[in-house]
Protein backbone atom coordinates (compact mmCIF):
# COMPACT_ATOMS: atom_id res chain seq x y z
CA UNK A 1 0.00 0.00 0.00
CA UNK A 2 1.60 3.25 -0.83
CA UNK A 3 1.95 6.03 1.73
CA UNK A 4 0.43 9.30 0.54
CA UNK A 5 1.23 11.17 4.17
CA UNK A 6 2.77 14.71 3.56
CA UNK A 7 5.66 13.10 5.11
CA UNK A 8 6.70 10.14 2.81
CA UNK A 9 5.32 12.64 -0.10
CA UNK A 10 7.89 15.45 0.74
CA UNK A 11 10.77 12.56 0.93
CA UNK A 12 9.48 10.82 -2.53
CA UNK A 13 9.65 14.33 -4.14
CA UNK A 14 13.26 14.79 -2.16
CA UNK A 15 14.94 11.64 -3.85
CA UNK A 16 13.91 12.23 -6.96
CA UNK A 17 15.12 16.02 -7.17
CA UNK A 18 18.62 14.34 -5.71
CA UNK A 19 17.97 11.99 -8.49
CA UNK A 20 17.92 14.33 -11.07
CA UNK A 21 20.28 16.48 -9.58
CA UNK A 22 22.59 13.93 -9.61
CA UNK A 23 22.24 12.71 -13.39
CA UNK A 24 22.35 16.03 -14.61
CA UNK A 25 26.07 15.70 -13.29
CA UNK A 26 27.40 12.83 -13.63
CA UNK A 27 29.62 13.99 -16.35
CA UNK A 28 31.11 16.02 -13.63
CA UNK A 29 31.05 13.17 -11.72
CA UNK A 30 33.29 11.29 -14.32
CA UNK A 31 35.61 14.08 -14.61
CA UNK A 32 36.39 13.99 -11.04
CA UNK A 33 36.91 10.11 -11.29
CA UNK A 34 39.23 10.38 -14.16
CA UNK A 35 41.55 13.53 -13.55
CA UNK A 36 42.00 12.04 -9.73
CA UNK A 37 42.83 8.62 -11.06
CA UNK A 38 45.50 10.15 -13.33
CA UNK A 39 47.18 12.23 -10.64
CA UNK A 40 50.22 11.05 -9.63
CA UNK A 41 50.37 8.35 -6.80
CA UNK A 42 50.52 10.70 -3.41
CA UNK A 43 48.82 13.58 -4.80
CA UNK A 44 45.41 12.00 -5.19
CA UNK A 45 44.40 13.77 -2.38
CA UNK A 46 45.64 17.02 -3.35
CA UNK A 47 44.00 17.10 -6.55
CA UNK A 48 40.40 15.44 -5.42
CA UNK A 49 40.71 18.90 -2.71
CA UNK A 50 41.84 20.91 -5.65
CA UNK A 51 38.75 20.16 -8.27
CA UNK A 52 36.39 19.80 -4.82
CA UNK A 53 37.98 24.23 -4.42
CA UNK A 54 36.48 24.53 -8.08
CA UNK A 55 33.31 23.48 -7.64
CA UNK A 56 32.42 24.88 -4.55
CA UNK A 57 33.85 28.45 -6.01
CA UNK A 58 31.70 27.61 -9.06
CA UNK A 59 28.61 27.46 -7.26
CA UNK A 60 28.86 31.69 -6.21
CA UNK A 61 26.44 33.49 -8.54
CA UNK A 62 27.91 34.44 -11.24
CA UNK A 63 26.11 37.57 -13.95
CA UNK A 64 27.91 36.01 -17.19
CA UNK A 65 28.66 38.59 -19.47
CA UNK A 66 26.27 41.93 -20.35
CA UNK A 67 27.96 43.63 -22.98
CA UNK A 68 28.83 42.30 -26.42
CA UNK A 69 32.37 42.87 -25.13
CA UNK A 70 31.91 41.04 -22.20
CA UNK A 71 30.58 38.30 -23.96
CA UNK A 72 33.33 37.80 -26.81
CA UNK A 73 35.79 37.78 -23.75
CA UNK A 74 34.35 35.12 -22.28
CA UNK A 75 34.70 32.44 -26.11
CA UNK A 76 37.57 31.62 -27.37
CA UNK A 77 38.54 33.01 -30.58
CA UNK A 78 36.95 32.57 -33.88
CA UNK A 79 38.24 29.41 -35.81
CA UNK A 80 40.01 29.71 -39.30
CA UNK A 81 39.85 25.65 -39.44
CA UNK A 82 37.94 22.80 -36.92
CA UNK A 83 39.85 19.61 -37.87
CA UNK A 84 38.10 16.92 -35.45
CA UNK A 85 40.05 15.13 -33.02
CA UNK A 86 39.73 11.49 -34.20
CA UNK A 87 41.01 12.75 -38.29
CA UNK A 88 44.33 13.82 -36.92
CA UNK A 89 46.28 10.36 -38.52
CA UNK A 90 48.03 9.00 -35.49
CA UNK A 91 52.01 8.00 -36.05
CA UNK A 92 54.33 6.64 -34.01
CA UNK A 93 57.56 8.58 -35.44
CA UNK A 94 57.40 12.16 -34.65
CA UNK A 95 60.36 12.19 -31.75
CA UNK A 96 63.07 10.79 -32.65
CA UNK A 97 66.49 9.67 -30.71
CA UNK A 98 64.63 9.46 -27.45
CA UNK A 99 66.35 8.87 -24.40
CA UNK A 100 65.69 8.06 -21.23
CA UNK A 101 66.22 9.81 -18.41
CA UNK A 102 64.41 8.63 -14.94
CA UNK A 103 63.20 5.50 -13.93
CA UNK A 104 60.45 4.86 -11.11
CA UNK A 105 62.05 2.05 -9.74
CA UNK A 106 65.18 4.04 -8.75
CA UNK A 107 62.45 6.55 -7.08
CA UNK A 108 63.48 9.38 -9.47
CA UNK A 109 61.86 11.33 -11.75
CA UNK A 110 61.79 14.44 -14.61
CA UNK A 111 60.81 17.76 -13.71
CA UNK A 112 61.92 20.09 -15.57
CA UNK A 113 63.31 20.83 -19.41
CA UNK A 114 65.87 23.27 -20.33
CA UNK A 115 66.58 24.49 -23.30
CA UNK A 116 70.11 23.01 -24.23
CA UNK A 117 67.77 19.51 -23.36
CA UNK A 118 69.59 19.23 -19.94
CA UNK A 119 66.55 17.57 -17.15
CA UNK A 120 65.84 18.50 -13.80
CA UNK A 121 65.76 14.89 -11.68
CA UNK A 122 64.33 14.80 -8.53
CA UNK A 123 65.16 11.44 -6.24
CA UNK A 124 63.77 10.43 -3.05
CA UNK A 125 65.19 9.24 -0.50
CA UNK A 126 61.92 8.99 1.89
CA UNK A 127 58.92 9.99 1.87
CA UNK A 128 60.12 13.47 3.29
CA UNK A 129 63.11 13.65 1.69
CA UNK A 130 64.50 14.75 -1.99
CA UNK A 131 67.60 14.93 -3.81
CA UNK A 132 67.58 17.59 -7.00
CA UNK A 133 69.64 17.71 -9.73
CA UNK A 134 70.23 18.54 -13.16
CA UNK A 135 71.16 15.90 -16.47
CA UNK A 136 73.37 17.17 -18.79
CA UNK A 137 72.74 16.55 -22.57
CA UNK A 138 76.11 14.55 -22.52
CA UNK A 139 75.04 12.55 -19.43
CA UNK A 140 76.80 14.35 -16.81
CA UNK A 141 75.22 14.93 -13.86
CA UNK A 142 75.81 17.57 -10.42
CA UNK A 143 73.58 17.37 -7.13
CA UNK A 144 71.84 20.98 -6.40
CA UNK A 145 71.30 20.50 -3.44
CA UNK A 146 73.64 19.22 -0.11
CA UNK A 147 74.35 16.53 1.43
CA UNK A 148 71.04 17.05 3.54
CA UNK A 149 69.13 16.86 0.85
CA UNK A 150 65.66 18.57 0.82
CA UNK A 151 63.06 17.66 3.73
CA UNK A 152 59.44 18.77 2.60
CA UNK A 153 55.87 17.51 3.12
CA UNK A 154 55.61 17.55 -0.69
CA UNK A 155 57.58 16.31 -3.45
CA UNK A 156 59.72 19.50 -4.77
CA UNK A 157 58.59 20.24 -8.54
CA UNK A 158 61.99 22.35 -9.53
CA UNK A 159 61.74 24.80 -12.85
CA UNK A 160 65.09 25.40 -14.86
CA UNK A 161 65.55 28.43 -17.54
CA UNK A 162 69.08 28.93 -18.95
CA UNK A 163 70.84 26.12 -15.65
CA UNK A 164 68.79 28.51 -12.91
CA UNK A 165 66.55 26.38 -11.07
CA UNK A 166 63.83 27.44 -8.64
CA UNK A 167 61.39 25.33 -6.67
CA UNK A 168 58.96 24.89 -3.35
CA UNK A 169 59.95 23.92 -0.58
CA UNK A 170 56.83 23.38 2.09
CA UNK A 171 57.43 22.95 5.64
CA UNK A 172 56.98 19.80 7.32
CA UNK A 173 54.47 21.22 9.90
CA UNK A 174 52.28 23.02 7.02
CA UNK A 175 53.13 26.66 8.04
CA UNK A 176 55.10 27.80 5.05
CA UNK A 177 56.54 27.71 2.24
CA UNK A 178 60.35 28.61 1.34
CA UNK A 179 61.34 29.51 -2.93
CA UNK A 180 64.96 28.14 -3.41
CA UNK A 181 67.08 29.18 -6.19
CA UNK A 182 70.17 28.00 -7.84
CA UNK A 183 71.97 29.55 -10.69
CA UNK A 184 73.92 27.22 -13.04
CA UNK A 185 76.75 25.77 -10.85
CA UNK A 186 76.23 27.56 -7.62
CA UNK A 187 74.78 27.01 -3.91
CA UNK A 188 70.82 26.63 -3.70
CA UNK A 189 69.92 30.24 -1.58
CA UNK A 190 66.46 31.54 -0.21
CA UNK A 191 64.48 33.81 -2.26
CA UNK A 192 61.01 34.30 -0.57
CA UNK A 193 59.19 33.10 2.20
CA UNK A 194 55.33 32.55 2.21
CA UNK A 195 54.02 32.04 5.82
CA UNK A 196 51.07 31.25 6.93
CA UNK A 197 48.32 33.51 7.36
CA UNK A 198 47.50 35.59 10.67
CA UNK A 199 44.67 33.93 12.60
CA UNK A 200 44.37 30.75 10.74
CA UNK A 201 45.00 28.02 13.72
CA UNK A 202 45.44 25.05 11.67
CA UNK A 203 48.42 24.23 9.09
CA UNK A 204 48.14 26.36 6.02
CA UNK A 205 49.15 22.80 4.12
CA UNK A 206 50.72 25.14 1.10
CA UNK A 207 50.61 23.74 -2.67
CA UNK A 208 52.11 25.21 -5.71
CA UNK A 209 53.79 25.57 -8.93
CA UNK A 210 57.08 27.90 -10.42
CA UNK A 211 58.45 28.49 -13.55
CA UNK A 212 61.97 29.77 -14.10
CA UNK A 213 61.91 32.61 -16.88
CA UNK A 214 65.04 34.27 -17.34
CA UNK A 215 65.82 36.32 -14.48
CA UNK A 216 62.07 35.43 -12.57
CA UNK A 217 60.94 33.25 -10.63
CA UNK A 218 56.88 33.13 -11.55
CA UNK A 219 54.72 31.38 -8.57
CA UNK A 220 51.53 30.21 -7.19
CA UNK A 221 50.74 29.30 -3.78
CA UNK A 222 47.34 27.82 -2.82
CA UNK A 223 46.12 25.81 0.81
CA UNK A 224 43.70 23.26 1.58
CA UNK A 225 41.54 25.88 2.71
CA UNK A 226 38.77 26.49 0.86
CA UNK A 227 38.28 29.92 2.14
CA UNK A 228 42.15 31.09 1.74
CA UNK A 229 42.61 32.26 -2.02
CA UNK A 230 46.06 31.13 -3.67
CA UNK A 231 48.77 34.14 -4.66
CA UNK A 232 49.94 34.64 -7.44
CA UNK A 233 53.90 36.07 -7.51
CA UNK A 234 57.24 36.85 -9.25
CA UNK A 235 60.45 36.74 -7.69
CA UNK A 236 63.92 37.78 -9.29
CA UNK A 237 66.97 36.26 -8.78
CA UNK A 238 68.04 39.05 -7.19
CA UNK A 239 65.36 38.72 -4.26
CA UNK A 240 62.35 41.25 -5.13
CA UNK A 241 59.27 39.86 -5.15
CA UNK A 242 55.80 41.40 -6.68
CA UNK A 243 52.58 40.03 -6.38
CA UNK A 244 50.15 39.77 -9.18
CA UNK A 245 47.11 38.65 -8.35
CA UNK A 246 45.05 35.71 -6.57
CA UNK A 247 44.01 32.13 -8.20
CA UNK A 248 41.92 29.03 -7.58
CA UNK A 249 44.60 26.68 -9.76
CA UNK A 250 48.40 26.46 -9.47
CA UNK A 251 48.75 25.99 -13.41
CA UNK A 252 51.92 27.89 -14.65
CA UNK A 253 53.20 27.77 -18.59
CA UNK A 254 55.73 29.37 -20.76
CA UNK A 255 54.69 31.03 -24.19
CA UNK A 256 57.06 28.63 -25.93
CA UNK A 257 56.48 31.21 -29.10
CA UNK A 258 57.90 34.02 -27.14
CA UNK A 259 60.53 32.54 -25.82
CA UNK A 260 62.02 31.20 -29.48
CA UNK A 261 61.67 35.29 -30.09
CA UNK A 262 64.26 35.67 -26.87
CA UNK A 263 60.98 37.74 -24.86
CA UNK A 264 59.98 35.67 -21.16
CA UNK A 265 56.14 35.67 -21.11
CA UNK A 266 54.11 32.68 -18.78
CA UNK A 267 50.64 32.31 -18.61
CA UNK A 268 48.34 32.08 -15.25
CA UNK A 269 44.73 31.94 -14.43
CA UNK A 270 43.81 34.71 -12.48
CA UNK A 271 40.47 34.56 -10.29
CA UNK A 272 37.80 36.85 -10.69
CA UNK A 273 36.86 39.82 -8.41
CA UNK A 274 33.75 37.70 -7.23
CA UNK A 275 35.60 34.41 -7.11
CA UNK A 276 33.18 32.73 -9.25
CA UNK A 277 33.55 30.42 -12.53
CA UNK A 278 37.03 28.92 -13.67
CA UNK A 279 39.20 32.33 -13.59
CA UNK A 280 40.87 34.31 -16.35
CA UNK A 281 43.87 33.63 -18.01
CA UNK A 282 46.28 35.58 -18.44
CA UNK A 283 49.87 36.42 -19.53
CA UNK A 284 53.07 37.92 -17.27
CA UNK A 285 55.47 39.87 -19.19
CA UNK A 286 59.00 39.64 -17.70
CA UNK A 287 61.00 41.33 -20.35
CA UNK A 288 60.40 45.49 -18.34
CA UNK A 289 62.06 46.02 -14.80
CA UNK A 290 58.69 45.17 -13.48
CA UNK A 291 56.21 41.86 -14.40
CA UNK A 292 53.12 42.92 -16.15
CA UNK A 293 50.17 41.13 -16.19
CA UNK A 294 47.41 41.33 -19.22
CA UNK A 295 43.81 39.62 -18.69
CA UNK A 296 43.14 37.83 -21.88
CA UNK A 297 39.98 35.82 -21.81
CA UNK A 298 37.76 34.62 -19.46
CA UNK A 299 35.70 30.70 -19.85
CA UNK A 300 38.97 28.34 -20.61
CA UNK A 301 39.48 25.70 -18.31
CA UNK A 302 42.22 25.83 -16.43
CA UNK A 303 45.77 24.57 -17.37
CA UNK A 304 45.32 26.86 -20.36
CA UNK A 305 48.68 28.29 -21.66
CA UNK A 306 49.27 31.34 -23.96
CA UNK A 307 50.85 31.92 -27.71
CA UNK A 308 51.67 35.49 -28.51
CA UNK A 309 48.88 37.07 -26.98
CA UNK A 310 46.11 34.47 -27.78
CA UNK A 311 45.06 31.32 -25.35
CA UNK A 312 45.89 27.37 -26.27
CA UNK A 313 43.24 25.78 -24.05
CA UNK A 314 40.26 23.60 -24.04
CA UNK A 315 36.74 25.52 -23.86
CA UNK A 316 33.64 23.68 -22.55
CA UNK A 317 31.38 25.90 -24.07
CA UNK A 318 32.24 24.53 -27.49
CA UNK A 319 33.81 21.26 -26.94
CA UNK A 320 37.22 22.39 -28.57
CA UNK A 321 40.74 22.55 -28.01
CA UNK A 322 41.86 26.34 -29.40
CA UNK A 323 45.18 26.01 -31.17
CA UNK A 324 47.29 29.04 -32.68
CA UNK A 325 46.64 30.56 -35.98
CA UNK A 326 42.95 29.97 -35.69
CA UNK A 327 43.15 26.09 -35.43
CA UNK A 328 40.52 24.18 -33.43
CA UNK A 329 40.31 20.86 -32.19
CA UNK A 330 37.19 19.67 -31.96
CA UNK A 331 36.52 16.70 -28.74
CA UNK A 332 34.38 13.50 -28.99
CA UNK A 333 31.55 14.22 -25.73
CA UNK A 334 33.16 13.58 -22.23
CA UNK A 335 36.96 14.51 -24.04
CA UNK A 336 38.75 17.58 -22.62
CA UNK A 337 42.73 18.37 -22.42
CA UNK A 338 44.67 20.08 -19.84
CA UNK A 339 47.81 21.23 -19.11
CA UNK A 340 48.29 22.56 -23.30
CA UNK A 341 50.93 24.28 -24.50
CA UNK A 342 52.48 25.41 -28.02
CA UNK A 343 54.97 26.62 -30.23
CA UNK A 344 52.87 27.49 -32.85
CA UNK A 345 54.33 24.15 -35.20
CA UNK A 346 53.82 21.91 -31.69
CA UNK A 347 51.32 21.05 -29.11
CA UNK A 348 51.75 19.09 -26.30
CA UNK A 349 49.05 18.66 -23.31
CA UNK A 350 47.33 16.12 -21.65
CA UNK A 351 43.75 14.07 -22.90
CA UNK A 352 41.52 13.55 -20.47
CA UNK A 353 38.38 10.99 -21.89
CA UNK A 354 36.11 7.76 -21.11
CA UNK A 355 38.14 4.68 -20.43
CA UNK A 356 39.61 2.82 -23.22
CA UNK A 357 37.97 -0.64 -23.97
CA UNK A 358 41.41 -2.21 -24.09
CA UNK A 359 43.81 -0.34 -21.80
CA UNK A 360 41.56 0.83 -19.55
CA UNK A 361 43.27 4.43 -19.81
CA UNK A 362 41.61 7.48 -19.04
CA UNK A 363 44.65 9.62 -19.72
CA UNK A 364 47.03 10.21 -22.09
CA UNK A 365 49.85 12.46 -22.71
CA UNK A 366 49.79 13.23 -26.71
CA UNK A 367 51.92 15.23 -29.09
CA UNK A 368 50.42 17.47 -32.28
CA UNK A 369 51.93 18.52 -35.04
CA UNK A 370 49.80 21.68 -36.58
CA UNK A 371 50.87 22.28 -39.93
CA UNK A 372 50.13 18.54 -40.66
CA UNK A 373 47.50 17.01 -38.58
CA UNK A 374 49.29 14.48 -37.11
CA UNK A 375 49.73 13.12 -33.50
CA UNK A 376 51.42 10.99 -31.36
CA UNK A 377 50.73 9.29 -28.21
CA UNK A 378 53.62 9.76 -25.94
CA UNK A 379 52.69 7.61 -22.85
CA UNK A 380 49.01 6.63 -21.19
CA UNK A 381 48.83 7.15 -17.33
CA UNK A 382 51.16 10.22 -17.30
CA UNK A 383 52.76 11.17 -14.46
CA UNK A 384 53.19 15.01 -14.16
CA UNK A 385 52.80 17.30 -17.49
CA UNK A 386 54.61 17.18 -20.83
CA UNK A 387 56.95 20.38 -21.81
CA UNK A 388 58.14 21.80 -24.71
CA UNK A 389 61.56 23.69 -25.38
CA UNK A 390 62.93 24.38 -27.96
CA UNK A 391 63.11 21.25 -30.74
CA UNK A 392 62.39 19.05 -27.93
CA UNK A 393 60.10 17.45 -25.67
CA UNK A 394 60.04 15.84 -22.43
CA UNK A 395 57.11 13.31 -20.99
CA UNK A 396 57.07 10.68 -18.13
CA UNK A 397 54.94 7.58 -17.05
CA UNK A 398 54.54 5.60 -13.94
CA UNK A 399 52.43 2.73 -13.14
CA UNK A 400 48.67 3.99 -12.46
CA UNK A 401 49.00 1.53 -9.01
CA UNK A 402 52.31 3.53 -8.08
CA UNK A 403 51.91 4.62 -4.49
CA UNK A 404 55.86 5.53 -4.01
CA UNK A 405 57.63 8.72 -5.99
CA UNK A 406 58.87 7.83 -9.06
CA UNK A 407 58.36 7.96 -13.00
CA UNK A 408 60.12 6.82 -16.38
CA UNK A 409 60.76 10.11 -18.26
CA UNK A 410 62.35 10.76 -21.77
CA UNK A 411 63.41 13.60 -23.70
CA UNK A 412 63.44 13.58 -27.48
CA UNK A 413 63.70 15.32 -30.82
CA UNK A 414 60.69 17.00 -32.35
CA UNK A 415 60.51 15.75 -35.81
CA UNK A 416 58.03 17.18 -38.51
CA UNK A 417 56.49 14.24 -40.83
CA UNK A 418 58.08 14.75 -44.37
CA UNK A 419 61.52 15.51 -42.88
CA UNK A 420 64.91 13.81 -43.66
CA UNK A 421 65.46 13.05 -40.51
CA UNK A 422 61.60 11.72 -39.99
CA UNK A 423 61.73 7.59 -39.90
Amino acid sequence: MTDTTPGAVAVTLLVLFLASLLLSRTHLLRMIFRTVRAAQPGQRWRTLWFMLRAIATRRKADPGPRTPEERAFSVPDDPLRTVPYAQWHRLDSLVANARKVSAFETGTSASSLDLDGSVVLVRSRDDVTFDIGVLAPDGEFHTVTGPDGVRCATAPRPSIDHGALAWWQIAMDGKSAVLWAAAQGGEARVLHTESLPTGQARPWEPYGWVVVAGDWAVWTILTRDLKQRGRIGATSMDGRTYYLGETQFPTIHRDPGAERLGRRIVAVNIAKEDYSGLGQVAEVDLNGPTPTVRILRTGAHPGASVYEGTVVGYWAAVKALQLPGGLWVSLPMGTSVSDVISDGEWCVGLVFSPPDAVTKSTSVSELFHLPTGARQRLTETPWGVAEIRGDRVLWSWAPPQQHTFGAHSWVGELRAPGTAAHT
